[in-house]
């Protein structure tokens, strides 16, 4: 079965996914497969056999568009999605600490973050079967119910223990370490430098050749940003630790306001406004 971590960007679907993967191999068979956010791939042949798998769960950290075609698929029984969605002011805290945005550029951000939420919203995907959504500040505050609660739609029965363990393996501390390793620095620093390299000699290459994605996938394999057993890249957990509300303390006024005023449809909506 193909089981699909989506999430509101910046909004904990990494967190998910690894609390989603460590369970699965507690019970049974699980194949991590990490990023696969281009439309195109993820719609590959590889994609379709791991649908038709019976014996093994292959779990992707998908995009944070659910596109209309992992719908049907999931509506047909082919795969499960899970999606996790946030305060966006908390999203806000999030996207500027991690691309330093601010700005007309932070709001590009969140309108597109938003936007996925209300895809879903549209498709009338809440509250059927084959997904299930989380608030982020639950998986946080109330991390065992949330586990149970992914043991439930996966069908699964894990002991108490077995849940204990799932969540000390993928505790936010554990998560944040892993964010800031060396393994991950250097990937990212040499990933970096090896991207320079690619745009001075895209220059010299005839077409197609000089198509960025290609180059990208080969110094991207060679020194990948993101690890595949854990979705999670160089510096993807802010320094606050995810805690949920530091929006107060992190926004000034000014953006506190701008904020809530911009997207109040979404945060009534999501219950973030009482």
């Amino acid at each position: 079965m193909l089981i699909c971590c989506d999430g509101m960007l910046r909004s904990g679907s990494a967190f998910q996914y690894n609390l989603v993967c460590s369970l699965l191999e507690k019970l049974g068979s699980c194949k991590r497969h990490g990023r696969r956010e281009r439309e195109e791939e993820w719609l590959s042949s590889p994609v379709r056999e791991w649908i038709e798998a019976k014996e093994i769960y292959h779990v992707v950290k998908s995009s944070t568009y659910v596109y209309p075609e992992k719908l049907k698929l999931a509506r047909d029984g082919h795969t499960r999605i899970f999606y996790v969605h946030r305060d966006i002011r908390d999203v806000a805290v999030a996207a500027k600490f991690k691309w330093g945005l601010a700005g007309d550029e932070l709001f590009v951000m969140l309108d597109r973050a938003v936007a996925s939420y209300e895809t879903l919203e549209t498709a009338e995907a809440f509250g059927q079967p084959w997904l299930l959504h989380q608030k982020y500040e639950d998986v946080f505050l109330h991390t065992t119910e949330a586990v149970w609660e992914i043991a439930r739609f996966l069908e699964l029965a894990p002991s108490q223990e077995t849940v204990e363990e799932v969540i000390r393996d993928c505790s936010m501390e554990t998560m944040y370490a892993h964010s800031r390793s060396k393994y991950l620095y250097f990937n990212r620093t040499m990933t970096g430098s090896l991207g320079s390299i690619a745009n001075v000699i895209k220059k010299f290459l005839p077409a197609p050749l000089n198509e960025s994605w290609g180059l990208r996938k080969i110094y991207m394999g060679l020194f990948p940003k993101v690890t595949k057993r854990s979705a999670i890249a160089y510096d993807h957990i802010e320094p606050t630790r995810g805690v949920p509300g530091v929006w107060r303390d992190q926004l000034d006024k000014e953006e506190q306001e701008l904020i809530t005023a911009r997207y109040e449809g979404y945060l009534l909506r999501a219950g973030y406004l009482m």
